[in-house]
């Protein structure tokens, strides 16, 4: 089951994905997935203690080195994220 938080981009709920977790570890028997809004180390761990069995990164994963996309799109992250 994935527990999707306010802080995921462009569709999100009206709660933030801490509490959410916090209240559904220990409900449910399946493996429970934290997504939204963990784009540090910091925020991975924060909800892998809080209870996830696991972390979804969608936007972060974008500019990972290792993924199959071309060279021109990491150049268009890398501008993008120090533009912001």
């Amino acid at each position: 089951m994935t527990v999707q938080g306010s802080e995921a981009g462009g569709h999100t709920g009206w709660m933030s994905m801490l509490p959410l977790l916090q209240g559904l570890v220990g409900q449910v028997r399946v493996p429970v997935i934290a997504a939204g809004g963990l784009g540090t180390a910091q925020g991975v761990a924060a909800a892998l203690m809080g209870g996830a069995d696991g972390v979804w990164l969608g936007t972060q994963n974008r500019r990972w080195r290792g993924s199959w996309r071309s060279r021109s799109y990491y150049i268009a992250c890398d501008k993008m994220h120090n533009d912001a």
